[in-house]
């Protein structure tokens, strides 16, 4: 026969278990993320902006936003958590939607760098109002500090979920994965 269930500790869920703020947190953030995610969101909203680019795209077109100078390709994929030969589709079919151009990195000619065009940095504004649209409705009501709260909030949950960036592999680790001697360097 089951022992009964001991009370002195609050199950996950009940309103004064220890974990019930987060959990109330990572309930809302699914909710929230799954409802940014779907494609009638995203429709609605490019919609709004006038432009035709998929979820991926403007993800990319976003994060261009808010650097101040062009990025290389390595560096936008490591913003966006994705593989570099994501970011390389993807800014093709933006540069051929000319939303976005690539330039060489002076510093080393082997790589491109990426930045939006004047019609990408219009359409990504439009979209951004339009994003900005649909949040004022939702936070219609909630004093600026709170939102604020949440921001920041928020920005720390996301710096926390974003994986430490692993050590470049050395020329000889490489090397070895992939069967062959190191080369010297020179």
């Amino acid at each position: 026969m089951a022992e009964p269930h001991n009370r002195s500790t609050p199950s996950p869920g009940e309103p004064d278990a220890p974990d019930a703020p987060a959990e109330e947190l990572l309930h809302a953030l699914g909710l929230y993320s799954y409802a940014i995610t779907r494609s009638r969101t995203h429709e609605r909203l490019i919609e709004e902006a006038g432009i035709a680019v998929e979820r991926a795209g403007v993800s990319m077109l976003r994060t261009l936003r808010t650097q101040r100078e062009p990025v290389r390709l390595s560096d936008l994929a490591d913003l966006l958590l994705v593989r570099p030969p994501h970011v390389t589709r993807q800014v093709t079919r933006l540069e051929a939607a000319g939303l976005v151009q690539r330039t060489r990195d002076p510093g080393d000619q082997r790589a491109q760098r990426v930045e939006l065009t004047r019609r990408g940095r219009a359409a990504v504004d439009r979209y951004h109002r339009a994003v900005l649209d649909s949040l004022a409705g939702a936070l219609e009501g909630e004093t600026a500090q709170d939102v604020r709260t949440a921001a920041r909030i928020l920005s720390k949950l996301s710096v926390a979920a974003r994986p430490a960036r692993p050590e470049p592999a050395r020329r000889a680790d490489r090397a070895d994965r992939a069967g062959r001697p190191a080369r010297p360097k020179g």
